[in-house]
């Protein structure tokens, strides 16, 4: 699975993907920036999304922001964080349902996200956060990517 986290002021991810026990991947984006996109949720522009997930069920989320909307439902268990201009949001389990937070709040989310928690609540930022997620869990790897984009990605 993944990492992602949202740190009141940074958005962060690892880029690894797995099937199984198998790692698929180390270099997978997965932070979209939507600055091209008008994505407009209950009055609040979603600047950019993070998703964790099957790439099936990534996909599908993806589509529902841009075309559908939001409300339908996910087969597997997928994550995501969206940052809007308003408030940043964590999306439900198996739905396209969104969980809103003041834009200040803390999140993390994916199989490092206790590690990523633990992190963001001694002080670190989402990059050293995302980077102890990805030395303690096994599903996360690979280079840290940013939203908005950082110098610092070792």
């Amino acid at each position: 699975m993944t990492v992602l986290v949202w740190d009141g002021k940074t958005l962060a991810s690892d880029s690894r993907t797995t099937a199984g026990d198998d790692i698929v991947s180390d270099i997978a984006p997965k932070i979209y920036c939507l600055k091209d996109q008008e994505v407009d949720y209950m009055g609040d522009k979603i600047e950019a999304i993070a998703i964790a997930g099957r790439c099936s069920d990534s996909d599908r989320l993806l589509s529902f922001i841009l075309t559908e909307g939001f409300g339908g439902e996910l087969e597997h268990r997928t994550n995501a964080i969206l940052v809007g201009k308003k408030y940043v949001y964590s999306l439900e389990e198996k739905t396209t349902w969104l969980i809103r937070y003041n834009k200040s709040h803390k999140v993390a989310e994916g199989s490092g996200c206790v590690w990523a928690l633990s992190a963001l609540r001694l002080g670190l930022d989402s990059v050293s956060a995302a980077k102890h997620a990805v030395k303690n869990c096994t599903s996360c790897g690979g280079k840290i990517s940013t939203w908005p984009k950082s110098k610092d990605k070792k």
